[in-house]
């Protein structure tokens, strides 16, 4: 269970990371993807896990594909 935990937080990062380089608040976001920016507060602190769904109106909101989200180390799974 932790090994997933540390996904989430990994993916939770990058959507951050992501969004900051395009100096994009989260308010900012959430608004272009017509959600509320306290689920995409979760989603990005790893409180929550997204559903694909979800993760593909993220990266559409942020004009990346939604591999682009997941350009980060991959904990190791065993």
């Amino acid at each position: 269970m932790a090994k997933n935990n540390e996904y989430i937080l990994k993916l939770g990062n990058r959507i951050r990371e992501l969004r900051i380089n395009q100096n994009l608040t989260q308010m900012d976001l959430a608004a272009r993807i017509g959600k509320d920016y306290q689920s995409l507060q979760r989603i990005e602190s790893g409180a929550t896990n997204p559903t694909v769904q979800y993760l593909t109106e993220i990266a559409e909101g942020l004009n990346v594909s939604i591999q682009d989200l997941f350009e980060f180390e991959n904990p190791k799974i065993h």
